[in-house]
């Protein structure tokens, strides 16, 4: 799945709990 650069900047967003920001940076290694 391609990741778009929206949903990159609202994993940066500090509204977003740690947890899915561990996902957010292990996704973006795998791509």
């Amino acid at each position: 799945m391609e990741i778009t650069r929206n949903q990159r900047n609202q994993w940066k967003s500090p509204e977003i709990n740690g947890n899915q920001r561990k996902h957010s940076k292990s996704r973006n290694q795998e791509i």
